[in-house]
């Protein structure tokens, strides 16, 4: 009889053991060894990239003629096969419940047996866990080299065999797509169906006509000129209204495409028309309030709209209805989040600004267009809070396996390099859940074609991906880097909490503390010059209404419920920045084994001193303030404003990494010209209303 051990050591070798052995670099593609066997590498790889393409994909054919990407929504992912003392006493509390159910007058006794049938079904688990993990990876395999023959070879047309596979192996590849394109329609009745619009130099009627052959070879052929892209349903009117009210002040004279499924109804439409094409006495004004009030907010957005040298341009609307592109059986693999990156996708734009309908623009469009990290890469990603919220050895794992790693794979027979410390050592992969702010992304679609394409299956596997990262905020450098392409950048500081500092001592959560503190519903980003690019969450106060059940809590308890209303639902007074200090590298790149150095790190935040968000309700409800010593994180999530507000600090006490005392951020003020800029650019924003709220 096998003797079982369910101690506490024993299930750290367990988790020492499977680490070990579902670690990246033991991945092989499955069909590695046969076809080397069949084609001697060293000898494959001199042949020209159409030839390994064209024995490749006949020899894939033959091996598995009915392949497609699945969604796995029937395969086994069990997060806890590196945490067996959880799974154990997950199982075992089921049972317990059981025996009580049963009236076992022992209900808490487990029998040898009992453990072992926990045992195996754990062990079962772990193995239907390192099959499915496989063969997701043996997908984004067979997804590179469809990339590096189709995609990135611009030469395939001129190959009819191979543009034929390309053909095939695009329904392959993307199952849920009918092969339709979406139906544009412009301003003045312009309908585009089966193609997209040209709109490289302003709208002309040459359109680009789809054949119908093969709609991602279509896409990223057509794509043509620049513009903005937003992903919205009717719900998200209001934030349009007003971005779009927003843009016309700053001069915008890129075309704008509103990408919906179906659910952007007439009304809907109609107001985003409105506000895109009226007069700007219709818009800020229409019920001429700043002649009967000077002080109006009406009458101050209007007597500055000459010194910011604002006219409110008309501006070139798109709606783009992609419902017709998704097969209805996949209705459901694409949740709310992925509509961005079917936005991305299917928009006809080549050079995309993709924005949440939320997002506070502070700069003119074509002023990121010209920043240096999108003119050295055709991108421009923006950092996240440094959040101390960490991730898992199992998560960071998984997603190097997915990506190109070995310079002996599969991947290496068609020239596509492993990834470096580009990726391993982000902060994501060393070990924190929070890399990418997903508010403004910037990208040359046809440059890094395969990388939003890699993106879809990241979309439509459920787990372990939906766990293991927020919505759709990680996928833009995942799937870059899964594709093989690290030629993306990112803006220099992580985000910053945007705001006033805060003065008065009576209101700062560390009123002892040299650090200065910003509580704010609000990131924002700023580049490496101090400049404000922009903010997320919209440009009021508080976006949610939420002042009422907020007045009894520091450190508003002093206000009048009235004065409350009034700062939630007026616009965030930007005076000052605060890029709290970067966190230390948790997990060292390559997802190692060993976890002795996470946990040294995890253990010294243990002994550390409870911030503010620590505190239990009970601890909270005494403790309005710190009275002694500094935070100890640079990011301090708090309750008000429905818990959308953190507070965020310029000093902290120092981590293990680090011999000093403290840890410094960074403190950005801005002038008085930008700090009057802002304010006319929130007023402007608070101010637009939709027709029916006129």
């Amino acid at each position: 009889m096998i003797h079982y051990s369910f101690s506490k050591e024993s299930f750290k070798i367990s988790d020492d053991v499977t680490r070990s052995s579902i670690h990246y670099s033991n991945y092989e593609f499955s069909l590695m060894k046969e076809f080397s066997k069949l084609h001697d590498p060293a000898i494959f790889k001199q042949k020209a990239l159409s030839e390994r393409c064209r024995v490749f994909f006949d020899y894939f054919d033959k091996k598995d003629p009915e392949w497609k990407l699945r969604t796995f929504d029937d395969a086994t992912f069990d997060k806890n096969i590196v945490h067996k003392g959880l799974y154990f006493k997950e199982e075992l509390g089921k049972l317990y419940k059981n025996k009580k159910d049963a009236a076992n007058p022992r209900p808490n006794v487990v029998t040898r047996k009992e453990n072992a049938t926990i045992n195996n079904m754990f062990l079962k688990r772990l193995e239907e866990t390192k099959k499915t993990e496989n063969l997701m990876a043996d997908s984004t395999t067979l997804m590179r080299i469809y990339g590096q023959c189709f995609i990135n070879d611009t030469n395939v047309d001129q190959q009819g065999t191979l543009q034929e596979t390309f053909n095939k192996y695009s329904r392959k590849m993307f199952p849920f797509f009918t092969n339709k394109l979406p139906v544009f329609e412009g301003l003045n009745d312009r309908i585009i169906e089966n193609g997209f619009p040209n709109l490289q130099n302003g709208y002309d009627d040459n359109k680009h006509e789809f054949d119908g052959k093969n709609v991602i070879d279509f896409i990223k052929k057509s794509s043509n000129g620049k513009g903005i892209v937003i992903s919205a349903s009717s719900s998200h009117v209001k934030d349009l209204v007003k971005l779009i009210h927003l843009l016309r002040a700053m001069n915008n004279e890129f075309p704008i495409q509103i990408v919906y499924k179906g659910d952007l109804n007439n009304r809907a439409k109609s107001n985003i028309i409105h506000a895109a094409t009226d007069e700007i006495q219709d818009i800020i004004d229409p019920k001429n309030k700043a002649s009967k009030s000077p002080n109006s907010i009406e009458a101050l957005i209007l007597n500055n709209v000459e010194k910011y040298a604002s006219k409110f341009p008309k501006q070139d609307i798109w709606f783009v209805n992609i419902k017709e592109t998704i097969k209805r059986n996949y209705k459901y693999s694409f949740p709310g989040y992925a509509n961005k990156i079917l936005a991305l996708l299917f928009t006809s734009f080549k050079e995309v600004v993709l924005m949440d309908a939320d997002t506070i623009p502070l700069i003119s469009l074509q002023e990121f267009f010209e920043m240096p990290q999108y003119k050295d890469t055709s991108t421009m990603f923006f950092r996240d809070r440094t959040i101390r919220d960490i991730n898992d050895y199992l998560e960071t794992n998984y997603f190097t396996k997915l990506c190109p790693t070995s310079t002996n794979s599969i991947d290496s027979l068609f020239g596509i390099n492993a990834i470096t410390n580009h990726t391993l050592l982000n902060p994501y992969m060393t070990g924190y859940r929070h890399y990418q702010e997903a508010g403004v992304v910037l990208i040359d679609k046809s440059k890094h074609f395969l990388g939003i394409l890699m993106m879809f299956p990241l979309s439509v596997w459920k787990e372990p991906v939906k766990s293991s990262i927020w919505g759709e905020k990680e996928m833009y450098w995942l799937g870059m880097s899964i594709a093989g392409d690290e030629n993306y950048r990112f803006n220099e500081y992580s985000a910053a909490s945007i705001g006033e500092i805060i003065t008065n001592p009576k209101h700062k959560h560390y009123p002892n503390s040299d650090a200065n503190e910003i509580c704010s519903s609000h990131p924002g980003h700023v580049d490496k010059d101090g400049k404000l690019l922009w903010i997320n969450s919209g440009f009021k106060y508080c976006k949610k209404n939420a002042h009422f059940r907020d007045r009894n809590k520091f450190p508003f308890e002093t206000y009048a419920v009235e004065e409350l209303a009034n700062l939630y639902d007026s616009p965030l007074k930007i005076k000052h920045g605060i890029v709290p200090p970067d966190l230390p590298v948790l997990r060292q790149p390559g997802s190692p084994i060993d976890l002795t150095n996470e946990n040294l790190i995890k253990n010294y935040w243990k002994g550390q001193t409870k911030d503010m968000d620590e505190l239990n309700e009970e601890e909270s409800n005494k403790i309005k303030q710190k009275e002694k010593g500094n935070p100890q994180k640079g990011w301090n999530k708090n309750s008000i404003c429905s818990s959308y507000q953190y507070c965020a600090y310029s000093i902290i006490d120092s981590y293990p990494h680090n011999d000093g005392l403290v840890e410094k951020g960074h403190v950005f003020k801005f002038d008085e010209d930008l700090i009057s800029k802002y304010d006319y650019l929130g007023k402007i924003w608070v101010n637009g209303r939709t027709k029916s709220l006129v």
